[in-house]
């Protein structure tokens, strides 16, 4: 019996030292998740800005932005707006705006100034998530082109932005964003804009979450 046993315990050592790695279960702690991720904001924003004149004129703009994450914070990417401004302008003749027909003034007579905007610009912050919201700040830096038309003149001014800005965002689902940004130029505080994003994300929670 004891030799019976024996030639059974041997047999069975023998049998597992020979078994092939592909037939033998391995646990090993599974990898971490990775922190990249990618998404891109569709929006559109009111800006006030100065096309080169020294006026400050209201306009509108419709935003592109692809974002990356380069960790679970930090966030880097590109964006383009695109939009126009306009204003209206009083006379500058006290005597025509009160209508003085002693100098030949008639009705008041304002100008009319038309423009069209766009930038381009690359975009790093910081964000931090919390349930279902996520709060970040930002930098956004690049050139703006505008033109500006008032009458028949027609001028075209590209000027450097640096803009700093905070943003707010909510998560419908992993996939999908909604949010608004607000920020100012570092340069020229007079200048603002605003925004109301969409952001598609191509991964979960931009892999923020594990």
């Amino acid at each position: 019996m004891r030799n019976s046993l024996a030639m059974l315990f041997v047999a069975g050592a023998a049998g597992v030292a020979s078994a092939q790695p592909s037939e033998a279960l391995v646990i090993a702690p599974a990898a971490p998740a990775s922190a990249s991720g990618m998404w891109i904001d569709f929006g559109a924003g009111a800006t006030r800005l100065d096309p080169g004149n020294g006026q400050t004129y209201r306009g509108e703009y419709v935003r592109f932005a692809p974002q990356v994450t380069l960790s679970r914070v930090l966030y880097f990417g590109a964006e383009l707006d695109i939009g126009s401004f306009d204003a209206s302008e009083g006379p500058t003749n006290p005597s025509a705006a009160r209508g003085d027909s002693s100098t030949g003034g008639g009705m008041p007579m304002t100008t009319q100034i038309d423009g069209q905007l766009g930038a381009a610009k690359l975009v790093g912050g910081a964000r931090l998530m919390a349930g279902a919201f996520s709060g970040g700040l930002e930098l956004a830096a690049g050139v703006r082109y505008t033109t500006l038309t008032e009458g028949t003149a027609s001028n075209s001014v590209g000027t450097g932005v640096v803009e700093a800005r905070g943003r707010l965002d909510v998560w419908l689902t992993p996939h999908v964003t909604v949010g608004a940004l607000a920020g100012t130029d570092l340069a020229r505080r007079d200048e603002a804009t605003f925004a109301l994003n969409v952001g598609f994300h191509f991964e979960p929670f931009d892999h923020t979450r594990y």
